[in-house]
């Protein structure tokens, strides 16, 4: 019987988080570099890219080590996690709104959306301090189950796994889809007009599938993974493996959401431009933006990818 400690476990995670981190922090410096990038739908990734920081941040954390680290970890984990989630949902409805119903002026909801995706998560993270469910959890640390009856382990944890991360999430996974379905219906009949088999396939349309079904094959793996501990139906011995799965799956939504959601083509131009303006050594001002467009435009109300 192969068995992996939470330890063994950690190593063997660690080079993909620490690539998720970095492919995440060039998003944040981007953001930050280059002026131009200052506008609503990358501020959107921007805002993502921290949630997924603080996701690999968590991740890194020894938190067999002691107690006062395994806290830390369960708590920035269901912070960061569902924050995430909820993020991906807020640049679903931006091009929803932008594709279908014709709306540029996501911005002025941005701050609803911070609290949103900021807001819930961190106050859903006072309810499991309420019973102490902070813990171990089945290969790191998260919400902690009481052992005992249903009753008893619903009440003493899986509550607060429900509410805090496994409702939220497929509540937002069906309505990414629905969201989506329509975006990609509506982008499919704008496209079936256009003759130029090029711009057929450098369309909207083919990336946009790729969305919804990555937050699904990211996330299915843990929640079948929290469903069996739900259940207890596996046995200790061989937790390491579904949870091994879970958080590779993870982490790895993490490195996903950054190349696909952040590398657009305005932070492909951004970075062309740099590297133009370093090889000529010239001094190119990035601080300059000109304000000719409508304000809808000058903030980036419509998604760009």
């Amino acid at each position: 019987m192969i068995y992996l400690s939470y330890e063994i476990i950690y190593w063997i995670e660690l080079p993909l988080c620490i690539l998720s981190a970095i492919v995440n922090l060039l998003i944040f410096v981007a953001y930050v570099y280059f002026p131009d990038l200052r506008v609503y739908t990358f501020r959107l990734v921007f805002y993502l890219a921290i949630s997924e920081l603080l996701t690999c941040t968590g991740f890194m954390l020894p938190s067999w080590q002691s107690d006062s680290l395994c806290l830390a970890q369960a708590i920035i984990l269901n912070f960061s996690e569902l924050s995430s989630v909820l993020w991906t949902s807020v640049i679903c409805l931006t091009i929803y709104r932008s594709v279908v119903l014709e709306k540029k002026d996501g911005w002025k909801y941005e701050m609803y959306y911070l609290l949103y995706a900021f807001g819930i998560p961190l106050a859903l993270n006072f309810l499991p301090m309420l019973t102490n469910s902070f813990g171990q959890a089945e290969g790191w640390c998260w919400i902690t189950i009481e052992g005992g009856d249903f009753i008893k382990t619903f009440i003493g944890g899986n509550i607060w796994r429900i509410v805090n991360y496994l409702g939220p999430l497929w509540l937002s996974i069906f309505i990414n889809f629905a969201m989506y379905w329509k975006t990609l219906a509506k982008i499919k009949l704008m496209i079936d007009n256009v003759t130029d088999e090029d711009l057929k396939k450098n369309t909207l349309y083919n990336r946009l599938k790729l969305f919804p079904f990555m937050l699904l094959m990211c996330h299915l793996p843990v929640t079948v993974h929290r469903v069996l501990g739900f259940c207890d139906i596996v046995k200790p011995e061989n937790v390491w493996l579904p949870s091994l799965l879970a958080s590779f799956f993870i982490i790895l939504s993490g490195f996903l959401n950054a190349v696909v959601y952040g590398l657009t083509d305005r932070v492909k131009n951004e970075l062309q431009k740099l590297m133009r303006a370093r090889s000529n050594e010239s001094s190119y001002d990035f601080s300059f933006i000109e304000d000719t467009d409508s304000e809808g435009n000058a903030r980036g109300s419509t998604y760009e990818l």
